[in-house]
């Protein structure tokens, strides 16, 4: 319902207060929370019959495989937020379990030490396909495609040539099988829920974590062709790329905080906190998160009780003084042109994919 100011003349839109159904609908990730609870109804009403939600023997079933296809989904989720994709995910499980049966079993190896051997494959896969996609600008998904049935073939032929078959038994007997699996797929509780639900539940907290709190995340927003979300949590311009702001928006800064101020932000790449803009005059108060919304309707109202002519004469007035002070259109164009066309760019985006410090040559 919108509320009314005087004589029924209808609120400003502006000035409505959103309630909290409305702000949680805004939010990015709740179209994913929707969709996986409607999954989980329908779940819920087809197999009703065999009451597998309320039957905790039941839930430990079904948890144990979620938490499967969790613990992978969650660099793979990452992945695609950046903008890429890895076809060869799924056959890596296979190629993992492979590899680590044949050194526990063939060549009795420790469970632990065969695990750090494991992991260490899977990072020269990924490492691979991701020099293979910087350096060739081909699709990841061409890339990991090939990746893919590469594997898929060693899975096979290379198992069958090694231990003259296509599948490794006895795993179990290896040392340090028992440690390992109480660590990695221990029981719970006696209804068989698995430690690897709290692997999954963990995993999760770090990748959401790593992407909204962040300069990896920021990073990852970045790469992803979300500009705007990596601004708005601070990509340094000097430090990253080796590129520059267009004209007007340096004109836009300098009008903020002065020609000195904005020599030291770009020069230095800084990242700014609120106390930091707020101290610099890009921001003219800083409230907290519960205060924001209270804070920004009382400034709202002061300003709608005021002259509204004098109002929109003094706006029109700074426009035009600003408008003087500024850049015409296509002026600057040579400064960008030679950011962007140059190797010291063509580093920096080298060096932030790779994610290790550029080596300028002002060239």
């Amino acid at each position: 319902m919108t509320e009314t100011t005087a004589a029924g003349t209808p609120q400003d839109e502006r000035l409505v207060r959103v309630g909290p159904l409305s702000r949680l609908l805004t939010r990015p990730d709740i179209g994913a929370l929707l969709g996986a609870i409607a999954v989980f109804l329908a779940f819920a009403y087809f197999a009703r019959a065999v009451e597998w939600v309320s039957d905790p023997g039941i839930a430990a079933g079904w948890t144990d495989q979620a938490a499967q296809y969790g613990i992978v989904a969650v660099p793979v989720a990452l992945l695609m937020i950046g903008g890429e994709f890895d076809l060869s995910a799924g056959v890596m499980i296979g190629s993992s379990g492979l590899l680590l049966g044949y050194l526990t079993t063939f060549q009795d190896i420790n469970v632990w030490p065969a695990i750090a051997l494991v992991l260490l494959f899977g990072v020269v896969i990924g490492l691979v396909n991701g020099i293979t996609v910087v350096k060739t600008k081909l699709p990841s998904f061409i890339v990991t495609l090939a990746t893919f049935f590469v594997l898929q073939g060693v899975n096979a032929a290379g198992t069958l040539k090694l231990t003259g078959q296509t599948a490794i038994q006895d795993i179990d007997t290896a040392r340090g099988f028992e440690s390992a699996r109480k660590l990695f797929a221990g029981d719970l509780t006696h209804y068989d829920f698995k430690v690897k639900l709290l692997w999954w539940i963990g995993i999760t907290i770090v990748g959401a974590w790593l992407l909204a709190k962040t300069r990896f995340g920021n990073w990852i927003y970045s790469a992803g062709g979300e500009p705007n979300s990596a601004r708005n949590v601070g990509v340094p311009v000097a430090r990253t790329l080796g590129n520059c702001l267009s004209g007007a928006t340096c004109s836009r800064l300098i009008d903020l905080i002065g020609p000195a101020r904005v020599k030291e932000l770009l020069f230095t790449g800084w990242f700014l906190d609120a106390a930091d803009a707020d101290r610099l005059g890009l921001l003219t108060r800083v409230a907290s998160s519960s205060e924001i919304e209270q804070v920004v309707r009382e400034l709202a109202l002061e300003l709608a009780s005021n002259a509204p002519l004098t109002l929109r004469a003094t706006k029109e007035m700074m426009r035009r003084v600003l408008e003087k002070r500024r850049l015409e259109p296509g002026e600057g164009r040579d400064l960008i042109e030679m950011c962007y066309t140059s190797a010291d760019f063509r580093e920096g985006v080298a060096a932030f994919l790779e994610k290790r410090k550029p080596r300028w040559t002002g060239r």
